[in-house]
């Protein structure tokens, strides 16, 4: 299916498996230039090569730990520096760890929060300047 992604550089962060992996291989096998991003260098340097072998399309990595406040604009800005631009991007990182309410403390909490919902937040912060620039008529973001 050609839903004209051929040449739009994509940045999928929490790429490295699961569902972020799969959104990296649909927008790589659909043409797209794709960096992909998790925390694990070694996670990505695999993910990258098997996206590769199975698109044919170069993949990038970009690591880093997207639950950390500095860097979410860092990976936005290596992205956009390795693909001259930026016309979509997936946000996407792991949850928190599975338990009972009660077992955990405030630190705990604040960590799920950053992982799940500030991480998004400040990446999104980070790429709408790039998003708003890309010439994609089908990823247009306006202000």
């Amino acid at each position: 299916m050609d839903i004209k992604l051929k040449d739009k550089r994509a940045l999928v962060a929490g790429a490295s498996r699961g569902l972020g992996y799969a959104a990296a291989r649909g927008l790589a096998l659909e043409g797209a230039r794709v960096v992909i991003n998790s925390r694990s260098s070694e996670h990505l340097a695999v993910a990258a090569e098997a996206l590769s072998e199975q698109s044919g399309v170069d993949v990038h990595i970009v690591p880093g730990d997207v639950s950390d406040p500095s860097i979410p604009e860092k990976i936005i800005g290596q992205a956009v520096d390795i693909m001259g631009g930026l016309d979509l991007l997936v946000t996407n990182a792991g949850g928190p760890p599975a338990g009972k309410f009660e077992s955990f403390d405030d630190a705990a909490w604040q960590k799920g929060i950053d992982l799940s919902l500030m991480s998004h937040v400040r990446m999104i912060r980070a790429a709408l300047p790039h998003l708003r620039n890309s010439r994609c008529p089908i990823c247009v973001i306006r202000p």
